[in-house]
């Protein structure tokens, strides 16, 4: 399936998809437009960067849209029934770094989050050379802090971690 479709009416389509239980996935790369998980599996809509047409991975995406275009019901409504510990990108970044936290350098356990090293907010990359694994408390004293300060902050916590 390939076709023209507006910005405004992509985020409608992400709107119904959202309203229909589908978990929103963030993107991988610059031609994803969008990425979700329902009762089905993944889902991902592309755009072609040159004549800007939307196309898909998938006939859960196919199913999704039209039935979103038609207002008909969709089969793929809900988040699958079975959810795994990790995704599959904590997984990678687990297999990377090990199961310690960015910070700390205390085993991770349940309590993992995904760090960006750059922040989003500052225009860093939604990808794995810009992610690590962090307790969720540990990842909230970073906030929003420049690479250099959150390096700062690992220092500071790793040191005070092996004082105790």
């Amino acid at each position: 399936m390939s076709k023209k479709l507006s910005d405004r009416r992509i985020i409608r389509f992400i709107k119904w998809l959202t309203a229909q239980g589908a978990e929103m996935l963030p993107t991988t790369n610059e031609l994803e437009v969008i990425r979700f998980r329902c009762a089905q599996g993944v889902g991902v809509l592309y755009r072609n960067t040159k004549n800007k047409n939307i196309y898909n991975s998938s006939p859960i995406v196919t199913q999704a849209l039209n039935a979103y275009l038609n207002g008909s019901k969709w089969a793929g409504k809900g988040k699958p029934t079975k959810r795994t510990y990790c995704s599959r990108r904590k997984q990678q970044l687990l297999n990377r770094d090990g199961d310690e936290c960015f910070y700390c350098g205390q085993p991770l356990g349940r309590d993992v989050t995904e760090e960006h090293l750059v922040a989003l907010s500052q225009r860093g990359p939604n990808r794995l050379e810009n992610l690590v694994l962090a307790h969720k408390s540990c990842n909230q004293k970073a906030d929003n802090l420049p690479v250099i300060e959150k390096v700062r902050l690992r220092e500071a916590m790793r040191a005070e971690v092996a004082d105790q």
